[in-house]
């Protein structure tokens, strides 16, 4: 019913409805079929080159972008700079038109001047464009989604035009398309120049704590780093009083690496950081040593700092593993898995000798509570009860064949039924 009421009552000529029936009992049954595929079916904008065949009409609900890129290229410049107006005002332009400095230079920038974009919008509207008044508000959006991507598409291969896509493309696509400066990086498409880097750090900090991490580690360049830090400064430092190794703990620590790297982050800023990897590396009841061996760590802290993790380890928490131990044991629950109760304590003890240099003696104390760690989880696995999960009256109580039962379906009893699409050119 979709697909034939977008052609029957569509601008396309009836010739080209006429055309069009033989294909559109098939077409409502394509598997990229969409509402908005089947309004461009019936629309001169989107039709006027298309060749009705087979081939071709399944070419043109498999691929929506496409169609829209070809149709966008074919515009006149006031009408290519009015959908640019409302792609640099992030996909929402208010009605009446007000023209900010930024959005003026976009139009000019487009080849099109502020008098002539209403009179543009208005042509495109319904078509490619949509004009929407919701109580007080009145503003211009994309027709569709496509539309907007399709325009990012268009304006995406010319450098005079990035401060452009920067404003209007989805974050989601800068963080997958964009680079800095020089950066080299396989797959990128846009190459953003440091007059741009303003209107690119306002974007990504939308972006997840993740997102934004590995852009700065992989995508963007000193300058950039420096800019984005000055203008967030707590960004990624409250990251680092969550959990340890966190995905938050991990991309704010490989994004701080990163900057110290390049020579822009501030000494006050790593010495905080260091100061927290000192805190977990240290602790009285758990040390994490993996801050010893992991590579974004040691890239923040100072030989000084490594030296204070490795006395604590040597001089406080090696010469106590047995009273570790034992009030580990002492706290145990029987309902909790006893391997994965002491893998904390265990695996520190495993890695340390591989992040740091042990004596003899140093490396037998550390054999020796191994030794004595194995004894206590061999008592608590005869002693461990699992916690309950009682699922036994699940299938009596959901019975899903009675969901397959039922009477066959006599389908030749059954007239076949008329092609609705029968009267689409009348």
């Amino acid at each position: 019913q979709i697909l034939y009421n977008h052609v029957k009552f569509g601008d396309i000529e009836r010739t080209t409805k006429t055309k069009l029936r033989p294909y559109l009992a098939q077409l409502a049954d394509h598997p990229e079929f969409s509402p908005e595929t089947a309004r461009r079916l019936g629309s001169k904008a989107f039709t006027k080159s298309l060749t009705i065949d087979a081939k071709s009409l399944a070419h043109f609900f498999a691929h929506p972008l496409n169609q829209a890129i070809e149709v966008i290229q074919t515009l006149d410049r006031d009408a290519f700079a009015a959908l640019g107006a409302i792609f640099a005002s992030g996909g929402r332009l208010p009605s009446p038109v007000q023209f900010s400095a930024e959005l003026a230079q976009a139009v000019t920038s487009l080849g099109s001047e502020e008098r002539k974009i209403p009179r543009a919008l208005e042509i495109l509207n319904d078509s490619l464009v949509r004009y929407s008044a919701l109580e007080s508000e009145h503003y211009w959006t994309f027709r569709h989604p496509t539309v907007r991507d399709a325009f990012a598409e268009v304006i995406a291969t010319s450098p005079d035009l990035v401060k452009i896509y920067l404003s209007g493309v989805s974050v989601d696509r800068i963080a997958e398309e964009v680079v800095c400066g020089s950066i080299e990086l396989e797959g990128a498409r846009i190459r953003v120049p440091a007059s741009a880097y303003g209107t690119l750090v306002g974007r990504i900090a939308g972006l997840s704590v993740q997102q934004v991490s590995a852009f700065i580690v992989t995508r963007a360049d000193a300058q950039f780093i420096h800019l984005f830090l000055s203008w967030y400064p707590d960004y990624f430092e409250k990251c680092l009083y969550g959990y340890l190794w966190s995905p938050e703990f991990r991309a704010a620590l490989n994004a701080f690496a990163r900057a110290n790297v390049l020579g822009v982050l501030s000494d006050t800023s790593r010495s905080a950081i260091a100061q927290r990897l000192v805190l977990y590396a240290t602790d009285e009841d758990s040390p994490n040593i993996s801050v010893l061996s992991d590579r974004a760590a040691l890239l923040l802290l100072s030989s000084d700092e490594i030296v204070i993790i490795e006395k604590f380890i040597r001089d406080d928490y090696l010469p106590r593993l047995d009273t570790v131990i034992e009030e580990l044991r002492a706290n145990w629950e029987d309902d909790d898995d006893p391997d994965e109760y002491f893998a904390d304590f265990v695996g520190t003890l495993e890695q340390l000798p591989t992040v740091m240099s042990l004596t003899e003696v140093e490396q037998r104390t550390v054999r020796v509570a191994l030794m004595q760690a194995e004894d206590e989880l061999d008592e608590m696995r005869g002693e461990y009860t699992p916690r309950g999960n009682d699922d036994s009256d699940y299938d009596r109580l959901y019975d899903r064949d009675r969901y397959h039962s039922g009477a066959a379906y006599d389908r030749a009893s059954v007239e076949p039924p008329r092609d609705v699409f029968d009267d689409i050119a009348d």
